[in-house]
């Protein structure tokens, strides 16, 4: 098992970047952690051809990930568009990703709502591209909304299946 952790904050030390360290705390196999703003990713034309900047490098590791565990802050009930890049470029590689099923998990910082905006736009395309999201493979924080921190557990539980 090599797992791919992607922290899809736009911004350095960010909140969302918790999630990735409590979920490599816990994961007891190989792993290779990005902050996708320590990257060059061009937005799409919308067609399926490749544009590099430094997805070649990002595409490489998906290819030999086994695991994609993705933590995203919530940008209008939606992912940042520095996330939504990324998976765009990924539709060129799109007939060597789903020759053999990949694990995904997603955890979510949304303190103003909109969690399940960016569930389905990391889960739909990514599903499509042989990921299968893991049972129970989903966390959200909300803030100060709820005194809680069963987000916290469920990435410990998401890093305990990863590891099986």
């Amino acid at each position: 098992m090599n797992v791919l952790v992607v922290n899809a904050s736009p911004h350095k030390n960010s909140k969302t970047e918790r999630f990735c360290k409590l979920f490599e705390k816990y994961l007891s196999v190989p792993y290779k952690q990005i902050n996708l703003c320590d990257y060059n990713i061009p937005f799409s034309d919308g067609t399926y051809k490749k544009i590099d900047g430094d997805m070649e490098e990002l595409r490489k590791l998906v290819l030999e990930c086994d695991g994609l565990f993705i933590a995203s802050p919530t940008y209008w009930y939606n992912v940042p568009s520095i996330l939504k890049a990324f998976i765009e470029q990924l539709t060129c590689i799109d007939s060597k990703l789903w020759q053999r099923e990949r694990m995904l998990a997603i955890a979510v910082h949304a303190p103003h709502g909109g969690e399940l905006g960016v569930f389905n736009a990391i889960v739909a395309p990514l599903n499509m591209f042989g990921f299968s999201l893991v049972g129970n493979g989903y966390a959200w924080y909300a803030g100060g909304r709820y005194k809680t921190s069963w987000w916290g557990n469920e990435v410990k539980h998401i890093a305990n299946r990863f590891s099986k």
